[in-house]
Formats: C-alpha cells, sequence, structure tokens
C-alpha cells in the first residue's frame, strides 16, 4: 500500500498547526489496547521475553492510546476497500512502566479481514525508549462487524465502536524485526470523544493518573491520595469558557491531598477543570484550598469566593462543584494546600494555553482544501 506523499505531508502539517479541517468541532477518537513487547536479537530497551511472541504473559507490559481527528484524512492513496490509514493526532505508550516517546504514528484499521473472519485496528510508529529509536508495531484482531469501512473506492472516515475484547492473539514484529507485539485479553476502546475546538488550549493527555502531555509539555502530579483516571463529560455550562470532551479524562483523587504540578516548559496560563470539588463531605464548611499562585475563575464554581489576592478558593458544603480556575503565566508549576482531611474522591484534570502559530495554519487549511478537491476530481 502506498500513501500519496501530498496527504501525508497535509495531515501532518494540520497536526503541526492544530488546524480542525474547516470544521467548528474537534472531535477525535481514542484507540487504545495493552498487550506484551519482547525483543528479538539486541534488545537495547531492556526488555523481558524470548522473542518468540506465543505467550501473552511472556515480556514487558505496554499500553498504547492514540487519538485521531474524527476530520482526518486517509492515508490509503489506492483506497482500498475495507482498509484505512490515519495519522495520530497523539499517541501515549507505556512500556514497563516508563513513558515512550512516539513519532510518525499511525492507525491502521481492516474491516472483515479474510472473508469477514476479523476486524483489526493497528498502529505503526517509531519509539524512543531508554535513548534508542525503534519501528514499534501492534496489531489486535476484534469480532468481525466491530467497526464497519466503506466497500467502496472512496476516502474513509475513522471509525468509533464499543469496548469489545480481541478474538485472536498473534504476535506483530516491527519493520526492523528487533521487538515483537502480543495483544493481551484485555479491552480494546474505540471511543468517540465530542470534542468542541477551543484555539490555543490544549488538554492533559493522562498516560498515568500522575503523567501525561499537553502541546509536547510533559506534565506530572505529585502526592495525589489515591489516584485513578476517570472519565466526565466537560462540555456543560460550567466549562463553557473552554470545553473539553463529552467523556474527557480527568484523575481522581481524595479531596484532603496537598498535591503540586510540574510542567517541563512554562505555558502562558494553566487551565485547571474541577470536578465534583467539596464541598459535600470535604468535613470543614467552607472547604479551603490555598493555592500558591493568583487565580481567576472563568467558568463555573458559581457559589465559591475567592481570597488573599485570588490564592484561595472556599467551598461551601452545600454542594458539590465544578468549574475551571485559570492560572496567568508564563507559569510551569502550581500546587495548593487544602484544609480537607477527607479521603472521599473527587476529579480534576488540566490543560495548557499556548500561542497560536502565525501564517501555518492558513497555509494548511489552503492545501487541505486543495487535497479534498483532488479527491473529489478522482471520484467523478
Amino acid at each position: 500500500m502506498q500513501v500519496h506523499p501530498i496527504a501525508r505531508a497535509l495531515a501532518a502539517s494540520a497536526l503541526a498547526f492544530g488546524l480542525e479541517a474547516a470544521d467548528a468541532s474537534a472531535d477525535v477518537v481514542e484507540y487504545s489496547w495493552s498487550g506484551r513487547v519482547e525483543p528479538r536479537g539486541a534488545n537495547p530497551w531492556g526488555l523481558s521475553g524470548d522473542g518468540s511472541g506465543l505467550t501473552p504473559d511472556d515480556g514487558t507490559p505496554f499500553r498504547l492510546q492514540g487519538l485521531v481527528d474524527r476530520n482526518a484524512v486517509d492515508l490509503d492513496d489506492s483506497l482500498n476497500p475495507d482498509f484505512a490509514e490515519f495519522m495520530a493526532e497523539s499517541v501515549s505508550l507505556t512500556i514497563g512502566g516508563a513513558s515512550a516517546t512516539v513519532s510518525s504514528a499511525t492507525f491502521l484499521l481492516s474491516d472483515d479481514a479474510f472473508s469477514g473472519l476479523f476486524d483489526s485496528i493497528g498502529l505503526e510508529a517509531q519509539v524512543e525508549l531508554a535513548g534508542t529509536v525503534q519501528g514499534f508495531s501492534a496489531e489486535v484482531r476484534l469480532p468481525p462487524s466491530t467497526f464497519d469501512l466503506t466497500s467502496l473506492a472512496v476516502p474513509d472516515v475513522p471509525p468509533s465502536f464499543a469496548d469489545t475484547m480481541p478474538i485472536q492473539f498473534g504476535s506483530t514484529p516491527n519493520p526492523e524485526d528487533t521487538v515483537v507485539t502480543l495483544p493481551e485479553n484485555a479491552t480494546v476502546t474505540g471511543l468517540l470523544q465530542v470534542c468542541p475546538a477551543v484555539p490555543g488550549v490544549t488538554a492533559v493527555d493522562w498516560t498515568t493518573p500522575t503523567a501525561g502531555k499537553a502541546n509536547g509539555i510533559d506534565v506530572s502530579v505529585a502526592s495525589l491520595g489515591g489516584p485513578r483516571l476517570a472519565r466526565f463529560p466537560l462540555t456543560t455550562s460550567d466549562f463553557a469558557a473552554a470545553p473539553l470532551c463529552s467523556t474527557a479524562q480527568t484523575v481522581g483523587y481524595a479531596t484532603g491531598s496537598d498535591w503540586s504540578l510540574t510542567l517541563s516548559e512554562p505555558a502562558d496560563a494553566i487551565l485547571l477543570y474541577a470536578k465534583f470539588w467539596r464541598g459535600s463531605g470535604g468535613e470543614i464548611d467552607p472547604v479551603t484550598y490555598q493555592f500558591d499562585a493568583p487565580f481567576t475563575i472563568v467558568s463555573g464554581l458559581t457559589s465559591a469566593s475567592v481570597s488573599n489576592g485570588n490564592t484561595l478558593l472556599s467551598l461551601p458544603v452545600a454542594s458539590f462543584h465544578d468549574g475551571i480556575l485559570r492560572f496567568e503565566g508564563p507559569i510551569a508549576g502550581l500546587s495548593v494546600d487544602t484544609d480537607s482531611s477527607s479521603g472521599d474522591e473527587q476529579s480534576m484534570t488540566f490543560a495548557v494555553v499556548v500561542p497560536e502559530p502565525e501564517g501555518g495554519a492558513l497555509a494548511s487549511l489552503a492545501a487541505l482544501l486543495f487535497l479534498r478537491w483532488r479527491l473529489a476530481a478522482r471520484r467523478r
């Protein structure tokens, strides 16, 4: 299969400039699954396993999560029926608990392969771990009709599907045949996230409950009690200033945690999304959150009071509280002390605000429109 160089360049350009392909939304499909990776020959990543890729409990565990823009260009230049390829907007990959750096990532999807035996989804990428870059290939086979691609020779749209389980567990070597992956018998996700476009705002893509990335910036949170990943809609009126996705990833943690946030480089501003903050069950009235930087409430938190030079947030015990706090920058970190000792859970996530690129988006839009004209002309 060949990928048209214009299509690949345009997809890369759209990612580089945050272009949303002439739509007013930034809806994405999240693909995620887990498995094991084993070395073949040299082993610069320090993996375990014998390289056979035969047993699902051998090798080093991996977990991948990738986002594909719902408007992504189908890179399958041959327009093969029941097949599609899309450049990933972002990919988080952990191998043995270590966060890997992923580049040149594409998802390949096949519908009703081998005369309807299975559907499949795969990832092809360049991955850096322990200072060494290697190709990384992973595939998981799913029940037939998990998703549908067109049987016509036309571009496809990234499909979404309900959580499902693998039905086959074959191994997949990388192009260099230096590592091999095998999926685990665990949930595979193809979740559509409805995400209003907010220029200049990038939410954290959490790899673990305490680490993630946003716009290429490493993000970490320390001193959280009982952290776990959860999903909530951050599209209601309480988040109107900068809504995220209908199934946004958040971090749940114990209310009484005095936590600190660290960015690997400064952002123009940090947005803190509070979901079900206490308030209620916080064991004190009001529950206070003393930050080390001033903030403004830009959405929601209608019952809150702010004091101490705009650094102290007070939330009455009568209810839970949702909303967005904005901390102006340049800012590369944030910490909070609360007077609550409650172990009950509340949730949050963050986004960074970065400058919009100048000029590049317009050029990318013109090129994208040209590509769409070419595709339309080819189908006439």
